[in-house]
């Protein structure tokens, strides 16, 4: 997508497609590492199975919100969207709504290590709650701070 006067929906699509599946497995697999490294310095159980999926599943919700925003933009935009470079009113909604939803997913995330992984409720809170929030806020500052 060299310029916004030459995208489609259909590229945009395909890439959300092919860079989705490549993007989950590898979230599958090395993501689900990491998460189980986590887990275990949160003293947490040693199912690895259980920590990719409790990674997986909390993920869910924000995948939900970005597909529903593109889903949105090209039913209402059509190709128009990609004339002006700029957002839509959709994306801006979206954007609260992926907020929340990050936000719900680190709850799923702590929940889910906190119930079936059994870990430290201090340790789980410092990995699973207070590390993501602060990932989250810094990509959202550097975003905001690209686009100033």
């Amino acid at each position: 997508m060299s310029d916004y006067g030459s995208s489609s929906w259909l590229e945009v699509w395909a890439i959300v497609l092919i860079g989705g599946l490549i993007a989950g497995y590898l979230q599958y697999w090395i993501g689900g590492a990491i998460y189980h490294l986590r887990v275990k310095w949160s003293k947490g159980g040693d199912n690895y199975d259980a920590s990719r999926n409790i990674n997986i599943f909390s993920g869910i919700p924000i995948a939900i919100a970005s597909i529903g925003s593109l889903l949105l933009n090209t039913i209402v935009y059509g190709n128009k969207y990609f004339e002006s470079g700029d957002g839509s009113s959709i994306d801006v909604l979206f954007l609260f709504i992926i907020v929340a939803t990050i936000a719900y997913s680190i709850r799923l995330s702590y929940k889910g290590v906190m119930f079936i992984q059994k870990t430290e409720k201090t340790r789980a809170i410092i990995w699973f709650v207070v590390l993501p929030a602060i990932f989250y806020i810094l990509i959202f500052s550097a975003a905001i701070f690209n686009e100033l």
